[in-house]
């Protein structure tokens, strides 16, 4: 198994040498040329570990109502569909490369660089769990420590973007999305293959129904990290036209509710097997229950797959985010700046990975930081909002966040202060440009 794994993270590599971009805009966002099944496919691979890990253990609690949590995330696909036209409309004339790049366009500097600032932070920790469930993943099938299976994907993933960059990302994500959809359903199936070979009665197996605020609340952070994340709008940018990049919002759309069902599906067959596991470690002590050789084959390729292109994807989003940042106001003309920054990334995101645990509250708090940022995106895109209603919207829910945390309120119907200061724009109309 090993052997098979090392072969995988090389093969990666290898395949970058086939996807070498032929000029800097090649490099950059491939020319803004993806249709919008190449759109669809790399919004879809964004899917990784943090989602692996965090709905096995919400549906340890909720069970099939842990569905709202995707709800909430097809919707914000849906929205930024239907009201990204503008944005869209202006990438070429204003070298939009990725969120802040907008928010500048309307609002200046300060506004940009808070939207930077809050995405570093997300997808930086997002990038940072892809390592650790890889690393964990690879432990658990060859036994190599998790720290040895971080570095090793990490510098497969600097070197494969360091090749190709965007170009690479975009490579193989239609394969890996259809092969993430089948190989899960393949896995859940033989979950409760075997809950039924074992005598487990799946109708003994009890959930708690999440209260109407907890709907909301899983709803929200659905709706909002898409909204205001950084590798949503980077795709957006990169479609040939809005017409593109709607489609393939769309299409997108159904794949994560499509994948979101099956793969609940499987957390409860996981649960049957595992009732009392910890919800938080369940789908990785699942792969370690002693499966046949041949699930554990498919399982590693499913986990592997979607952790690398989740990492090929915040890794390449966060060194743009840093490098347009520094170039902010000119045109980013060549991949210099980028190339530097992803070996920043890659150094800082492997130290910080082999010291990380709590990975689902990892994930929750990545949601909660793009969440602050969500709404304020939501407005402008309606026509609404000013500068200051954004500053004091963004920082009013970090300090709601900070605060809540401090106190240990964190939890239940207190989570619904998060989304209050984000109201604040909505009240206020936009001058016009």
């Amino acid at each position: 198994m090993t052997i098979a794994i090392i072969l995988f993270l090389l093969a990666t590599v290898v395949l970058a040498l086939f996807r070498k971009p032929k000029n800097d805009q090649e490099f950059l966002i491939l020319s803004r040329s993806v249709p919008a099944l190449g759109v669809a496919a790399a919004t879809f691979t964004i899917i990784g570990g943090g989602e692996f890990l965090t709905l096995t253990a919400l549906s340890y609690a909720y069970g099939f109502w842990a569905i709202m949590y995707f709800a909430g995330v097809v919707f914000g696909f849906i929205v930024t569909a239907l009201l990204s036209k503008k944005a869209r409309t202006m990438a070429e004339t204003h070298d939009f490369h990725s969120l802040p790049d907008f928010m500048f366009s309307q609002y200046g500097k300060g506004i940009a660089r808070l939207s930077t600032v809050v995405n570093i932070l997300g997808l930086g920790a997002l990038l940072v769990i892809q390592f650790v469930v890889g690393g964990q993943i690879i432990n658990a099938l060859s036994g190599l420590p998790v720290w040895l299976g971080v570095l090793l994907m990490c510098a497969s993933v600097l070197l494969y973007l360091y090749i190709s960059g965007f170009k690479g990302v975009l490579a193989t994500d239609i394969f890996q999305a259809v092969v993430m959809i089948i190989v899960t359903a393949i896995v859940a199936w033989f979950a409760f293959g075997l809950a039924n070979e074992q005598g487990i009665n799946l109708s003994s197996i009890t959930h708690a129904i999440p209260t109407l605020a907890e709907t909301v609340i899983f709803f929200l952070l659905g709706l909002f990290a898409v909204i205001g994340a950084a590798d949503v709008w980077q795709r957006v940018f990169a479609a040939k036209n809005y017409i593109e990049a709607k489609k393939g919002l769309f299409l997108n759309s159904l794949g994560w509710l499509i994948f979101g069902v099956i793969f609940i599906t499987l957390a409860v067959g996981i649960q049957a097997l595992l009732p009392t596991a910890d919800p938080n470690n369940a789908f990785v002590d699942f792969i370690g229950t002693g499966l046949p050789q041949t699930i554990q084959v498919i399982l590693a390729f499913l986990i592997l797959a979607a952790v690398v292109s989740t990492a090929e994807v915040e890794m390449y989003v966060l060194s743009i985010l840093l490098s347009k940042e520094i170039k902010r106001g000119h045109i980013l003309e060549t991949s210099s700046f980028v190339k530097f920054a992803l070996v920043g990334v890659a150094i800082v995101s492997a130290i910080i990975s082999v010291a990380t645990q709590n990975l689902v509250q990892i994930y929750f708090l990545l949601l909660y930081i793009l969440t602050a940022l969500g709404p304020s995106v939501l407005a402008t895109l309606l026509g609404r909002g000013n500068k200051p209603t954004i500053w004091v919207a963004v920082s009013g829910s970090f300090a709601v966040l900070v605060y809540l945390a401090i106190t240990n309120q964190l939890v239940g119907s207190m989570q619904l202060l998060l989304f209050v200061p984000g109201i604040l724009p909505f009240l206020v109309a936009r001058p016009k440009i």
